[in-house]
């Protein structure tokens, strides 16, 4: 029949295949393969026969088992025996296996005398078959399901389990002479029940509801003799698509067809005058053509014989089979019309042939004996033909078995004649749990795809050559989804069609000509096989021509078109492209989009041969039972098996299939990919800058080197808050409560309310598959999608040039101007950064303190928490998180960190790492872990490693502020980057990272820089650092102090001088001043001596001022510290964010509580309780000019007095005082 597209597919199930039923009686049992009736293995006593036969799937394999129904006496039962056997030393190489045996399937006694009749029939719409069983004698019926025994449905035992009766059916009550059949008469895809009975005028159908049998149609009587009963079989014998129903009358042989096109009983043929009660009748189906007629009986005194008769012709044929299976009286089972195996030719060549002609295969049984089976496949003549006779032992697990369904692929050289279905597999009815989803697509997008049927002869059984459709008009506006939606909908319009080896699949072929041979359809059909397929969807889609041939279609490269003709309408969005690398299956599939092609590399002894073609169905396909995430579309056998989420094997030909992990029942095409073809460009997006992108570091005019297009980058973008977080409490405004009003977020509580919403993380991973690009990584809690891709993916993603970044600290790409989003997510896409691969080696990292100086001077741990008066605690229970760009926790770091902890006296306290370090040439690490790890020795330390650039600090500054395994209580972070240097939507986005930080109760303490007012930039101006100059972190300066000298002496680190008008280089001094760009906070107003802060800078701007606190930073006092197998006095203010984040971890241990963002309680409460020594003495200015090799002075710079300042904020700490204080605060709640 001709496979018509609906007008309009929004979404589509696979239909049901219109493949030949084999048998009016379609029988499928089982029970357990480890019961088989003694009967049937060789023991005593044995049945007198064989009853009835039945052929169809008892285990959702799509292999054609066979039943055979068995008694001897009282005693009966059925027997379900695989068509593929097993493996065993025998002629054939293969033996029976018998998959379950029910034994009395109708109780004890309960068969009768006369035998069983049986039907395997899909009573539920599942696509598996259920067994129905009847006595001939008393009527009495039953019916079984059946279950798999184990996780995979392939050739497996089943479990019987008794679903209705036994009873009689409605009105056969007391029936004898019972005539049984199945077929799907009303054509819902569940089968009905036809049953007869001596002396009953009506054919009767009957539906299975629940446990119970229901009357749903009765058949006018049939024009034959019904006083000794009928036999009946259902099946297509006219060749209309539809169930006929034959009966046979057991009186004189009479046949006649019901025909329910015509509504009538039609044909009123006497192939044999058979003596009463022994005539037997079946259908053979043939697919799209007519079928046969096949009646047996005992004609006189004569052995029982076979007539077989083609519908519409007059002649008939009269035989036995060639070997005779016993005998009593013949039991026919029609097996389809199938190609012979004997006519093939060609078994030498990739593809074996036959020139027909196509013709009935008939499983035949005897009432006289149990022990044999024969299949009887038929000639040009419709005699029985000697060459396609095969001898199925049953009864026996050692006999001799022909598999009846082939277990190899036909085009398999030598033994190809093997790989030839005997019968054509049952009609089943599968029902598919996948889908194809369309419903997004625009109305119009499949217009102009091909309606149409090819019926033109073909003197090669490959029938006519593809033909280009006309390429359509893509609207305007739309993008490339508009192109791949049109061609998955030319693939869904072929679901269903049969696995050939065809050229188009809409060709109908005339059964009996030329046929290439498959291992899956023995006969001549609408089908097509794989690549095929996937020229013919792209062909009748987009008018797009490539290579139809398997190895021909894998060799298709943007070098080697091999014959890929584009229509020039369609250039600008398909284009050749392969995806050769994959680093796992979800590296792979997140690669893929819709329509790419598979190639698939399934030669095991060559596993660089393409052998097959997939095609991806990404977001279109869905699984009803939600289990398989992802689905493919193609054309191909039933081996390897696919699994679909029901537990059954997906059939042959066109259908949706599982595209498995490594690991699953459905893995083996992921294993077996070699690489994939890409047709329809990524989308050519319109783009949106984001406002204050534009790189600081990058101007205009600089000549850069541009990257090259197949070179490879990652970009870290970073998404909006869930859009109804609006509604919950501000960040700030949690931030700003007093202490013994703060309560915390938990990580999992603000991922939830303040994380990113699922719809847009969707959108965004959408889009970036659509660019080509893979997602590395969804982090929702932090906002983070890391991608990655060719660069020309990436430049088309943001709608700009990416030049190499060589030494700027923005990363290792760049860019000029402003960056660009989709216009559709450009509110939601807050930043987009360049950042180093996973892994890699550190690119211009933010910069660190000054390196060690060599010597055992310096303050040690206890002398620096003695001078500051730290309160008696070790940090119990807290976890301190340390920002590393660069160096490696490594065995040699462990082994100096325990040399320096036990040189204090302390235990080395628990390090962790996060991330991958890169080598370091200055001792920062060592600096940051031994002050902290000292100043609080029971508390856990945990080093981020953030080398890359800015992208990858702010990264490295996201996991540990939301680090939900490790629940950071203390942040330091001594690395910065000048604030000048950054773009607004960094220090806007990263900024947040610590507000943040506030509302889950961590305490952020920065570096203020050791470059002095300048921040060593050359061009006359004040500058300050970031972090530090966001308002959300705790900032800390450097102040000077020899050991053992008063506090009042501290002054203001500076080691800067001035000779006859030149700044000495690389002395270092505390940073502070005011940030361009972060306004001043509301808790710093009038702070400074009564005004807002202000730059030295011209115009004295207003804006958020730092330090906030301070710390000994001077590297020639320094701190004590070892490193790489030395002791050095190290500084600068990367000492004083761990010396601050130390006494930050005592304090939450001493008031039981984390106190969180410190600065409004700084300015606030705490700005006249004496916490910190005020330092009113010193200045910061280093702002310069370079003119040669001199640094002039411009003397733009900050003092320090009495109060707060920008040189050293509030002072270094009073730890004692400010403890106390703090539980004065806490208290007041509590009062």
């Amino acid at each position: 029949m001709p496979i018509r597209r609906p007008a309009t597919m929004p979404e589509r199930k696979p239909r049901r295949r219109l493949s030949p039923r084999l048998d009016a009686l379609e029988p499928r049992l089982c029970l357990s393969a480890s019961r088989v009736h003694p009967s049937l293995a060789g023991g005593k006593p044995g049945p007198a026969g064989i009853d009835a036969l039945a052929i169809g799937d008892v285990n959702g394999d799509q292999v054609a088992d066979f039943a055979v129904a068995c008694h001897s006496g009282k005693s009966s039962s059925v027997t379900i025996y695989s068509g593929w056997g097993q493996q065993a030393a025998t002629s054939t190489g293969f033996a029976p296996l018998a998959l379950a045996t029910i034994e009395d399937p109708l109780g004890k006694s309960g068969g009768g005398r006369g035998g069983l009749r049986v039907a395997l029939a899909d009573l539920n719409g599942d696509g598996v078959s259920e067994l129905v069983v009847g006595s001939a004698s008393t009527g009495k019926v039953a019916a079984y399901s059946f279950k798999v025994q184990g996780p995979s449905p392939v050739n497996a035992p089943v479990t019987a389990s008794l679903i209705a009766g036994p009873t009689s059916l409605p009105g056969l009550r007391g029936a004898s002479r019972l005539g049984l059949a199945a077929g799907d008469l009303d054509g819902d895809g569940r089968d009905e029940v036809v049953a007869t009975a001596q002396g009953r005028r009506a054919v009767t159908a009957y539906a299975l509801q629940g446990t119970s049998w229901v009357k749903e149609r009765s058949f006018a009587p049939p024009p034959v003799p019904r006083g000794e009963g009928l036999d009946v079989a259902v099946g297509d014998v006219t060749g209309d698509g539809r169930d006929d129903v034959a009966v046979a009358s057991l009186a004189d042989g009479k046949v006649s067809v019901y025909d329910p096109s015509l509504g009538q009983w039609v044909a009123t043929p006497q192939p044999l005058r058979a003596r009463a009660g022994t005539a037997r009748v079946t259908i053979v189906e043939s697919k799209n053509a007519p079928g046969a007629l096949v009646e047996t009986g005992r004609v006189g005194r004569g052995p029982s014989r076979a007539a077989l008769g083609m519908w519409g012709d007059p002649q008939v044929s009269v035989a036995t089979p060639v070997v005779s299976p016993g005998g009593g009286d013949l039991i026919p089972l029609g097996a389809g019309f199938v190609y012979q195996r004997s006519t093939l030719q060609g078994l030498d060549s990739s593809f074996p042939y036959s020139n027909g002609p196509v013709t009935p295969s008939v499983f035949f049984a005897s009432t006289g004996s149990a022990g044999q089976v024969i299949l009887q496949g038929f000639g040009q003549g419709m005699t029985p033909s000697k060459a396609d006779t095969y001898v199925e032992s049953v009864g026996t697990s050692s006999g001799v078995f022909s598999p009846i369904q082939a277990r190899t692929d036909a085009a398999s050289g030598d033994s190809a004649a093997l790989g030839i279905n005997l019968v054509a597999y049952p009609s089943m009815n599968y029902t598919s749990p996948y889908r194809i989803d369309l419903s997004s697509a625009s109305s119009g997008f499949d217009a102009g795809l091909w309606n149409r049927t090819v019926t033109d002869p073909s003197a090669s059984g490959w029938g006519p050559d593809k033909s280009p459709n006309n390429p359509p008009t893509v609207p305007s506006g739309a993008s490339n989804d508009w192109l791949r939606q049109r061609v998955i909908a030319a693939y869904m319009s072929q679901i269903g069609v049969d696995y050939q080896h065809h050229h188009d699949p809409t060709w109908s072929p005339v059964q009996g000509s030329s046929w290439n041979a498959t291992s899956t359809v023995a006969y001549q059909s609408q089908g097509v096989d794989c690549t095929n397929f996937t020229a013919w969807a792209y062909a009748d889609a987009l008018g797009v021509t490539i290579n139809s041939d398997t190895t021909q279609q894998a060799l298709i490269s943007a070098s080697n078109p091999n014959g890929t003709v584009i229509p020039a309408s369609l250039a600008d969005r398909v284009a050749i492209q392969t995806i050769d690398h994959w680093s796992s299956y979800q590296d792979l599939v997140s690669q893929l989009e819709p329509g790419d092609i598979l190639i698939i590399n399934g030669d095991d002894s060559d596993p660089t041969k393409a052998t097959h073609g997939i095609t991806w169905l990404g977001q279109y396909g869905k699984d009803s039972n939600g289990l398989d995430q992802n689905l493919i579309i193609d054309s191909t056998g039933i081996t390897p098996n696919h699994i679909d989420s029901n537990g059954h094997v997906v059939p042959e030909g066109v259908q949706i299939r599982p595209f498995g992990a490594p690991g699953t029942p459905n893995d083996w095409y992921y294993t077996h990919v070699g690489h994939v073809l890409r047709l329809i460009k990524a989308d050519a997006t319109a783009t949106e800058p984001i406002a204050g992108s534009a790189l600081p570091t990058v101007g205009a005019d600089d000549h850069l080197t541009r990257l090259r297009d197949d070179d490879t980058a990652d970009a870290l973008l970073v998404i909006r808050p869930r859009p109804g977080s609006a509604s919950l409490p501000s960040l700030e405004s949690l931030a700003y409560q007093s202490l013994a009003d703060r309560t915390y977020l938990t990580r999992e509580q603000f991922a939830a309310e303040y994380g990113a919403d699922p719809s847009d993380v969707q959108a965004v991973e959408n889009w970036a598959f659509g660019q080509g690009l893979k997602v590395e990584s969804v982090d929702p809690a932090t906002r983070m999608i890391r991608v990655s891709g060719k660069v020309s993916s990436l430049e088309n993603a943001f709608g700009t040039t990416l030049y190499d970044g060589q030494d700027n600290v923005n990363g290792p790409w760049v860019y000029k101007g402003e960056i660009g989003v989709p216009v559709a997510l450009h509110d939601v896409i807050q930043g987009v950064f360049s950042v180093a691969p996973t892994g890699s080696a550190s690119q211009a990292s933010p910069s660190p303190s000054s390196d060690g100086q060599s010597g055992s001077d310096g303050y040690t741990p206890a002398e620096l928490a003695d001078r500051f008066q730290f309160p008696d605690a070790t940090g119990a229970g807290q976890t301190i998180g340390i920002i590393e760009t660069a160096g490696v926790v490594d065995d040699a770091a462990r082994r100096d960190f325990n040399t320096y902890f036990s040189s204090q006296g302390l235990a080395t306290p628990t390090i962790l790492t996060v991330g991958q370090g890169t080598p370091a040439s200055d001792d920062e690490l060592y600096l940051d872990v031994e002050v902290a790890g000292a100043l609080a020795p029971d508390a856990t330390l945990v080093v981020y490693a953030a080398g890359g650039g800015a992208g990858n600090f702010f990264e490295s500054i996201q996991d540990a502020v939301h680090d939900a395994s490790h629940k950071l209580d203390v942040l330091s972070i001594s690395d910065s980057i000048p604030e000048p240097y950054l773009s607004s939507m960094y220090l806007d986005v990263a900024s947040r990272a610590f507000l943040e930080a506030a509302a889950m109760g961590v305490s952020v303490f920065t570096s203020a820089g050791d470059y002095g007012s300048s921040r060593d930039i050359p061009d006359g101006l004040a500058h300050v650092e970031f972090p530090s100059s966001s308002p959300w972190v705790t900032s800390v300066g450097g102040t000077s102090i020899k050991r053992g000298e008063d506090i009042d002496n501290e002054v203001v680190w500076n080691n800067y001088t001035i000779q006859d008008h030149d700044l000495s280089a690389g002395k270092g001094a505390t940073g502070g001043g005011v940030s361009a760009h972060f306004a001043m906070p509301d808790y710093q107003k009038h702070v400074d001596r009564g005004e807002d802060p202000r730059s030295v800078n011209p115009g004295n701007a207003k804006g958020r001022g730092g330090p906030d606190v301070a710390s000994i930073a001077d590297p020639q006092t320094g701190i004590l510290i070892y490193a790489r197998g030395q002791f050095l006095h190290d500084g600068g203010t990367s000492a004083g964010a761990p010396t601050w984040a130390g006494l930050a971890a005592r304090i939450n241990q001493g008031l039981g509580k984390n106190v969180g963002f410190y600065n409004t309680l700084l300015y606030g409460d705490l700005s006249e309780a004496g916490v910190t020594h005020d330092v009113t003495s010193g200045d910061n200015t280093s702002s310069h000019v370079d003119i040669g090799d001199k640094q002039i002075p411009t003397y733009l710079g900050y003092d320090a007095h009495a109060g707060w300042d920008m040189t050293t904020g509030w002072g270094s700490p009073i730890g004692t005082s400010l403890l106390d204080q703090l539980k004065i605060l806490l208290k007041k709640k509590e009062d």
